[in-house]
């Protein structure tokens, strides 16, 4: 049974919940850790740590109240503090929100493309423990989706697209209130002058799997897909795929698809 006399006893109580929640399958650190002092190593103890913090945070009326407080009380547990000594690739059992930040700017640190399909799997392990009604979840939920894309995209030798783009030159002096593009499907039907008309090779450049840089190359129209996906890029010039010419400046509000 636990008696608290004190203020000062409950937030004791809540930083050895937070460190051994945290730490409790990871092998001891010794005297480089500042916390060893709340380590506890009975584990029907840590059983009963994990059963509590599992309930209360889930507990349908006073959830969200546990988390603030657990959050507030245990602060004396520094994030920072537990990944320095333990690292990013430690498997932890348990994690707070700010510690899944701090995780998960260590896991992007580097060259994401040379590892996008291990850090994918780093972050669907760390999405698993993540509560799912914060921010955090939802950013880890983009990269995973990021992480899949890009692993389909570096598969490619010569990237071949099947419909044409739509290429437009065209200056203003100013804004320009409700300026429509339509875009066509599949081969254009209409004049020989639409800038949809024309297929292209040797414009723009993709890095394939083996990380060369390669040419993009419109090899026909597709008749018998339906689209799937569109990509919208918008830029001030269109020297290079996403690089603009300096001193150009463009400015987009209020998007809209119409179909």
């Amino acid at each position: 049974e636990q008696v608290f006399t004190s203020a000062k006893d409950i937030q004791r109580f809540t930083e050895v919940l937070k460190y051994n929640a945290i730490t409790q399958s990871l092998p001891t650190a010794g005297a480089s850790d500042d916390y060893r002092a709340y380590k506890i190593k009975d584990s029907m103890t840590l059983q009963w740590i994990t059963s509590f913090l599992t309930q209360a945070f889930e507990h349908p009326t006073l959830g969200t109240q546990f988390k603030t407080a657990f959050d507030n009380l245990g602060q004396g547990i520094l994030e920072d503090s537990i990944v320095n000594l333990y690292g990013a690739e430690a498997d932890y059992p348990f994690v707070t929100e700010k510690l899944s930040w701090k995780i998960l700017a260590r896991m992007l640190q580097g060259n994401f493309r040379e590892n996008a399909s291990g850090i994918n799997r780093k972050i669907r392990m760390l999405y698993l423990k993540c509560s799912k009604d914060t921010i955090i979840s939802q950013v880890l939920d983009f990269l995973i989706n990021a992480c899949w894309m890009y692993e389909k995209i570096k598969d490619f030798g010569t990237p071949t697209l099947n419909s044409a783009g739509e290429y437009i030159n065209h200056s203003t002096k100013g804004w320009v209130d409700n300026h429509t593009l339509p875009i066509e499907y599949q081969q254009p039907t209409g004049a020989i002058n639409h800038p949809c008309a024309q297929l292209f090779t040797d414009r723009y450049k993709a890095r394939n799997s083996k990380g060369k840089m390669v040419h993009i190359e419109e090899i026909g129209w597709r008749g018998d897909l339906e689209p799937t996906h569109l990509i919208v890029q918008i830029s001030s010039s269109c020297q290079k795929p996403f690089v603009g010419s300096p001193g150009n400046t463009v400015w987009c509000d209020n998007l809209r698809l119409e179909y």
